[in-house]
């Protein structure tokens, strides 16, 4: 090779090679520039909690690095390692020449611990918010009391992209009191006060104590503004935003008073952490009743000043003597009640009446002639009786035969049909009462037990509408007391049918040894439908406790259909009483509750919407099945009247207002009646903001019955017939717990036609044994006034047990 191309190689590999090395050079001064810039934007100052406020400015490419060292000396006495073991940390910023800092704004990050990274942006715009805040507060990892030692090292980095630097100030603070006390109920002093805003949520750290498994959390605000409580386990990172803190933990919405339960086995290493976030009033209520303030950098109109106490509940051996004393208490009224019908038939009373002690004959010529005398000018199945022991002379109204045709009936002009046939239609409500029972209630506690399972995984409790304060958990179960309490119901009602069937039995006793004078004298006795009742209440006791399961609108429905039910086959066993013929056809009668539990399902998810128009269809429609009833009862229940006078209502209606009605005591008995429904009417529609559609047709069904129940005692006394005291002991007892019962259930505890936060504005603290509240007891009160009504509505007749049916009126 010659020199020349030689010399031309040689020179490129010495370009080539000192080309390499310029470039080596050059990315050692870069590397070296960046380590410069990068050491540049370490700060060396060192920030201790409670050391004062940094104030700086941030732009692009541009980040500081702040160190947070434990210092106790610059915090004063009230905080050491062993009472303060969270830090919060205030941040502001604000654009400096009209930069807008919602397009760049400044990042904070807090890193704390190996998992501990918080992170934030100002301005913050909380979730639900409209307007953005330029001031925050974050607390960073909390550690647990137990770890000894100082806190770890916290790192604050804050940067921004704004092109223009943005001016920002920082500063530590330590918490004091982030520990909450765990207190007894005889410590109400004993309370931590905070204040929480919009952009300032609050963390505080509660340890269960070693002899309690189960507490309470209960916070109160200064105002009715929202917030928002939530439970979670002491790990890091906290949830303490609001779209965060929906998902993890047991949460609530507050407006001035919230009521956590929290036990041992629902937390890690028996400790958790209380957080409470400021939110937007849509939250807790049912609309804005106050509009969002306009914003400044320097205030905060959703601040929120919360008084927080922690507290133990009752000891386990205190819930086992409140959980058996209603055992004991229904048992011993069940047995009494049993008792009583068997041990007072003896015991007569006849109203307006002289009666003294002989036999069943009237001996006294003289009086005998007398009502003779009577007999011939009055109805032939007027006449004098005498019943057990006592003579009881029963004096007659004196009619001709057109009006007796015309207006009078008598028991032995509805009696008419075989007693076994009539036996065997009577019974199938028994058996309609009990299948629909089951079909009923087996769904709905499946409903009812996957939404409480929900509420637990979820731990969203404003999902069930509890009384808080008074909610005691036990097992899956949020509040046990509450279902507990519908054990009167169970156990009432299995008394009372072991009354019916003891009843049952000494009635067919008695008709196989005295046939004809059973067949002839007293009110027949069909029990068909007194079991259908006892079966009922038993069913009630059930669908309330599945009800309580999870309080809501939409499982209502389980509470109040055998309500309806109840009352249903009380009218109808009412009415039986004197009409025994007028056989009411179970399927017909079911079908009706049906279509009457359908109507109020319909107005308890529309009666929000349209509750004027919603109450107007459903009570026109009682109203409608009133009127037929009326009508019926108006004509004896005799069916040909009944299809004229619905076939010509128009004529009928002409002539009730030109002529006089035929049967005026009747007729001015359901026109009262009818004026007192279409007042009920009236008035459920005018107070639709306060009672719900449910409520309103179970006031309807009992005032109905009260009514009803009164007239056939009224007519009883008009008629002077003879009554056992039994009837007349537990007509006290009717009014007596009824009367109580209702005030306890008009107090209200809860009420889910608000919203979950409005409606733990009406939760109450425990009124009994430290354990039921005020609608525990009206379960209580409310089972033995249902008891009381059925072995009233068992015995009301007694008395005329010995009358003949030609002498008993239809009423």
């Amino acid at each position: 090779m010659s020199s020349g191309p030689r010399s031309r190689f040689l020179l490129q590999i010495s370009a080539l090679t000192m080309f390499f090395f310029a470039c080596l050079l050059l990315s050692g001064l870069v590397l070296t520039s960046g380590q410069s810039e990068s050491n540049a934007t370490l700060s060396d100052i060192k920030i201790w909690p409670c050391s004062g406020t940094t104030h700086e400015n941030v732009s692009l490419y541009k980040s500081d690095i702040y160190t947070v060292v434990n210092s106790v000396s610059l915090c004063g006495d009230n905080w050491t390692p062993s009472t303060a073991n969270g830090l919060v940390v205030h941040a502001y910023a604000e654009a400096v020449d009209g930069n807008n800092l919602t397009q760049s704004p400044v990042v904070f990050v807090a890193r704390q611990r190996e998992d501990g990274i918080v992170s934030w942006t100002i301005p913050l715009k909380p979730q639900g918010f409209s307007t953005l805040f330029y001031q925050v507060n974050r607390t960073v990892c909390p550690i647990s009391p137990q770890q000894p030692g100082n806190l770890p090292l916290l790192y604050v980095d804050v940067f921004s992209s704004s092109p223009t630097p943005v001016n920002y100030s920082i500063s530590i603070e330590a918490i004091g009191d982030f520990e909450i006390k765990v207190v007894t109920e005889e410590q109400d002093e004993n309370s931590t006060f905070l204040v929480a805003g919009a952009a300032a949520p609050q963390i505080r750290y509660v340890r269960f104590p070693n002899d309690s498994d189960v507490l309470t959390v209960q916070a109160k605000a200064n105002n009715s503004k929202c917030v928002f409580i939530s439970i979670q386990n002491n790990t890091c990172p906290v949830n303490d935003l609001l779209r965060t803190a929906q998902s993890r933990g047991i949460f609530q919405t507050m407006s001035t008073s919230a009521f956590l339960t929290v036990r041992a086995s629902e937390v890690q290493n028996r400790e958790f952490l209380v957080i409470i976030i400021t939110t937007t009033f849509s939250v807790c209520h049912s609309s804005d009743f106050a509009e969002e303030t306009s914003l400044n950098n320097e205030t905060d109109p959703f601040e929120q000043i919360i008084e927080l106490q922690v507290k133990k509940l009752l000891p386990a051996s205190h819930i086992i003597w409140a959980i058996l004393l209603p055992l004991l208490i229904f048992s011993a009224v069940g047995m009494l009640g049993s008792i009583a019908p068997f041990c007072c038939l003896h015991i007569r009373w006849t109203p307006w009446s002289h009666c003294s002690r002989g036999k069943s004959t009237v001996q006294n010529n003289n009086i005998q002639s007398e009502t003779e005398k009577i007999i011939n000018t009055t109805v032939p199945s007027y006449q004098s009786t005498a019943s057990g022991s006592e003579e009881c002379k029963v004096q007659s109204v004196t009619r001709n035969d057109d009006e007796v045709l015309k207006n009078k009936k008598m028991l032995s002009d509805t009696c008419k049909v075989d007693y076994e046939k009539l036996k065997k239609q009577y019974s199938v409500y028994g058996w309609n009462t009990f299948t629909v029972g089951i079909f009923y209630a087996l769904p709905a506690f499946q409903l009812v037990f996957s939404e409480q399972r929900l509420l637990n995984s979820s731990g969203n409790q404003d999902q069930c509408y509890y009384n808080f304060k008074c909610a005691y958990p036990v097992g899956v179960l949020s509040a046990f007391n509450n279902i507990w309490s519908n054990v009167g119901y169970v156990i009432l009602g299995f008394f009372f049918l072991a009354v019916v069937f003891f009843r049952n039995r000494k009635y067919n006793k008695r008709r196989q040894e005295a046939a004809n004078k059973v067949d002839t004298h007293g009110v027949p006795q069909y029990f068909g439908i007194y079991y259908a009742m006892g079966i009922a209440l038993i069913i009630e006791g059930f669908m309330s406790s599945f009800y309580h399961i999870c309080p809501t609108n939409a499982n209502f429905q389980f509470d109040t259909a055998f309500m309806f039910i109840i009352g249903g086959i009380f009218l109808v066993k009412m009415f039986q009483n004197r009409h025994p013929d007028i056989h009411a056809n179970s399927f017909l009668a079911f079908f009706s509750f049906a279509v009457l539990i359908l109507f109020t399902l319909f107005g308890l998810y529309y009666d929000h919407q349209h509750p004027v128009e919603v109450r107007m269809l459903l009570f026109l429609v009682i109203l409608g099945i009133l009127l037929v009833f009326f009508v019926s009862f108006y004509h004896f229940h005799e069916l040909k009247f009944i299809k004229e006078t619905l076939r010509n209502l128009r004529e009928n209606v002409k002539s009730f207002c030109t002529t006089a009605p035929q049967h005026k005591g009747h007729f001015f008995t359901l026109f009262s009646a009818f004026i007192i429904n279409l007042v009920m009417v009236i008035l459920m529609i005018a107070l639709y903001k306060k009672l719900d559609i449910a409520t309103c047709v179970v006031i309807f069904f009992l005032i109905n019955l009260s009514f009803f129940l009164l007239l056939y005692i009224v007519k009883k006394l008009y008629y002077k017939e003879p009554m056992t005291i039994l009837p007349l002991v537990l007509f006290v007892l009717i009014v007596f717990f009824w009367g109580f019962a209702f005030f306890f259930f008009f107090t209200h505890v809860s009420d889910w036609s608000l919203t979950p936060a409005e409606s733990r504005e009406l939760n109450r603290e425990c009124a009994l044994l430290g354990f039921y509240d005020f609608h525990d007891i009206w379960h209580f009160l409310s089972a033995c006034a249902m008891f009381v009504t059925f072995l009233f509505m068992l015995v009301v007749d007694d008395g005329v047990a010995d009358m003949k049916r030609d002498q008993l009126n239809v009423f």
